[in-house]
């Protein structure tokens, strides 16, 4: 019976010292810094070190509307209303808002909704999604009203 328990012991200890070869490996490429192949792809910026923070989207309007309509910030609504943004920290809590590209609003009399894309944001900050929808309802007005266009909406 002992020559059953030990018959074998050549080849465990070989398995034991390969599992030990092993475990110091990849523990060695855990810890390892990024090469600089590596650094690129991070953009400077290591995983363990990111935040997220819910921001407003604020709509960039440009031009006005025909003769004859108006649109305020209440004729305007946003879908989705706020993003997520990912960063270092030091970066994501300087950012109060995200801004889409500018939606020109010279041709609508009607309602519609469009898909605006929200505009580029600083290197090392990720955005949630790329594309909001905007609703936008003109309001015809009389002759002599003045024509109100916001500089954003929120």
């Amino acid at each position: 019976m002992s020559s059953a328990k030990f018959g074998n012991m050549g080849l465990k200890l070989v398995a034991l010292g390969l599992a030990v070869i092993t475990w110091l490996y990849v523990t060695a490429e855990l810890n390892k810094a990024p090469s600089a192949e590596e650094r690129p792809f991070l953009g400077g910026i290591l995983p363990q070190r990111l935040m997220a923070k819910s921001v407003p989207v604020n709509v960039t309007i440009v031009g006005n509307p025909p003769q004859g309509y108006s649109i305020s910030k209440e004729d305007i609504s946003i879908n989705p209303d706020t993003c997520l943004i990912v960063g270092h920290p030091s970066l994501v809590e300087q950012v109060d808002n995200v801004r889409t590209m500018p939606l020109d609003i010279r041709e609508y009399s009607r309602p519609v909704i469009k898909s605006v894309e929200l505009a580029p944001f600083a290197r090392g900050i990720t955005i949630e999604g790329d594309v909001i929808e905007v609703s936008i309802k003109p309001v015809k007005t009389k002759k002599d009203e003045a024509v109100h266009v916001p500089e954003a909406a929120e």
